[in-house]
Order: C-alpha cells, then structure tokens, then sequence
C-alpha cells in the first residue's frame, strides 16, 4: 500500500509533499495557498508600507566543487533596502515573516492529525517527495510546511526540493501550454466590468 500526502498551494504557485509508507492509508490531500505574501504591484490610493521580509534563498555551493571536508560558506539573498517597487527589502510577491508561520502552524497542526507509526518524525527523500513551482513564496511556504511537518532534525544536509521551468508548469495556471484558457480569461474574467468594479473598491 502507500501512504501519499499531498500538498498543493494554489494561486500562481505549488507545491506537492508526496510521503510512501507501507500501511494501509493510501492518501491525504491537503489544498491551500501559499502564506501570507507582498503585493504583487504597489496598491495605489494607499499610504506607503514599509515591507520587511525575514525569509530568504540560502545558497551554498556544491561540495562536489570542493576538496576536503571543511565546512563552507552560505550565501543569503537579501534585497537592497528601498530599491525595489515596494519600500523595504521584499520582492514583489515574496512571502512574508508572517505567511512563513502560517505554514509552520499548518505543517503542526496536520501532523498533530495522524500518528508517528504512519509519518516519520525526521525527512527523508526516500519516503517523501517535495515538488514546488519555481515561485519563490512557494519554496519557502513548502520549507516552513516541511520543518514543521517533520519536527525532527532531518539527517540529509541537503533536502530536495524539485521544481520546473514556470513556462512548463502545468500545476498552475498557464496559458502558455493552455492558450485557449487564456483566451476565456480575457473574455470572461479580465473584461467582466463588475469584476473590475469590485477589484477597484477593494484597492
């Protein structure tokens, strides 16, 4: 038998956890967006925000380039402080510090559903798989979703966490592989005047 949790963060990101076990529960599906994240574009009408983001890329360059076993470097991402759209040192789009822990509390709260003789405490890559658009909010939601999901340290120095190109991405939607449905957004949605309406009340 096998044990599948999967979990996708709709919107214009994804990500799938898949989890094999030799039990008897075949597969838990869990759908949610991504964590709290910045605005996509500045919101106009609005009073500036400063937006600080915690959560960034660490890169760390592969040992296969080293000789030894010393330790080395990690590099943080960290955005140039108010040279963006948005005031701060946060992408456009990027996850918050809050959306971060909104992921940390869901990864404990659906652990806290099910048993340790189905789900390990640590990671593994052999019993479970992280897939993830290419979106950086999504990484990072899987990361903080992942951490807590597996409380205990994981003996992988290096987890895998498995995306694609976005233009290839058929877990999102993509009207570069589905031109026809970016014909029916343009008709319907993106024309639809009480929709527009509604958007600009909100904003």
């Amino acid at each position: 038998m096998i044990l599948k949790v999967t979990l996708l963060l709709l919107g214009l990101a994804c990500c799938v956890i898949s989890v094999y076990d030799a039990n008897t529960l075949k597969k838990v599906l869990v759908i949610t967006r991504h964590g709290d994240r910045v605005p996509l574009e500045a919101i106009p009408n609005v009073a500036p925000v400063s937006w600080f983001c915690e959560e960034a890329s660490l890169i760390q360059v592969d040992e296969n380039y080293h000789s030894g076993d010393e330790n080395h470097s990690l590099y943080r991402m960290s955005y140039i402080v108010d040279s963006g759209k948005l005031p701060g040192n946060c992408s456009l789009g990027q996850l918050t510090s809050v959306g971060f822990q909104q992921h940390l509390e869901l990864g404990a709260k659906l652990r806290r559903r099910y048993p340790d003789s189905l789900i390990p405490e640590s990671f593994s890559s052999e019993f479970a798989f992280l897939r993830s658009s290419e979106s950086l909010r999504c990484r990072q939601s899987a990361v903080g979703f992942t951490e807590s999901f597996f409380p205990n340290p994981s003996k992988e120095i290096l987890i895998p966490l498995h995306t694609i190109d976005g233009n290839l991405d058929a877990m999102q939607v993509n009207v570069e592989l589905c031109p026809k449905l970016g014909e029916i957004l343009a008709e319907d949605v993106w024309s639809n005047t009480s929709l527009q309406a509604t958007v600009a009340d909100a904003l």
